[in-house]
C-alpha cells in the first residue's frame, strides 16, 4: 500500500515529517523552570521559531506550564 491508497480508503492522513509537535511541560515556577525546558528541547530539536513557545502560570502562580 502506498501513501495515495491510504487517503484514498476515507482514514485521515497520519502525520507528515518534518512537521510541526505541541508538547507540554509543567513545574514550579521556580524562575528558571522555563530556561530549562527550552535547554532540554534544543536538545532534540534542530530550531525553535521565535513565537513558538508559550508559557502560562498556574490560577495560585506556584507553577507554570511551557
Amino acid at each position: 500500500m502506498t501513501t495515495d491508497d491510504a487517503h484514498n480508503d476515507g482514514q485521515a492522513p497520519g502525520l507528515q515529517f518534518p512537521c510541526a509537535f505541541e508538547i507540554k511541560a509543567m513545574g514550579i515556577d521556580d524562575g528558571r523552570f522555563h530556561e530549562v525546558v527550552i535547554e532540554i528541547i534544543r536538545q532534540h530539536c534542530d530550531a525553535i521559531h521565535d513565537g513558538s513557545v508559550r508559557t502560562r502560570a498556574s490560577s495560585g502562580g506556584k507553577y507554570v506550564s511551557v
